[in-house]
């Protein structure tokens, strides 16, 4: 296993007020220090938003939401008392439908991720 090289040389960067600003703003915004987000900017590393790695877990956690909905319907459904007054045929559209919304929660994800990196 390699070590990592130590990181021991500095580079001072002047800017304005202004410059400086924009660089702190935008690095909080990828919830970074100032220095690591222009390292990663000059040598072209991925600079990902905190707030798209949020709404990434969101969608995910929104996707196993219902993956878990669609697990108690099928243990709901297997009760024959409890699904007497069901149309069948309305449960299967309803179920489906929880498919489509993960798959096209999963293709959402995904999508997020490519545009943050």
């Amino acid at each position: 296993m390699e070590k990592e090289p130590i990181r021991d040389k500095l580079i001072g960067v002047k800017c304005t007020p202004g410059e400086y600003q924009t660089i702190s703003e935008k690095a909080t915004f990828c919830a970074v220090k100032n220095a690591t987000y222009l390292r990663n900017l000059a040598l072209n590393y991925p600079v990902n938003s905190r707030v798209d790695q949020l709404a990434y877990l969101e969608i995910v956690k929104c996707r196993a939401d219902l993956g878990r909905l669609g697990g108690l319907l099928k243990m709901w459904l297997s009760n024959k008392e409890r699904r007497a007054g069901l149309n069948e045929i309305d449960v299967r559209s309803l179920y489906k439908e929880i498919e489509a919304k993960q798959e096209e929660l999963l293709i959402i994800a995904d999508r997020l991720l490519e545009v943050a990196k």
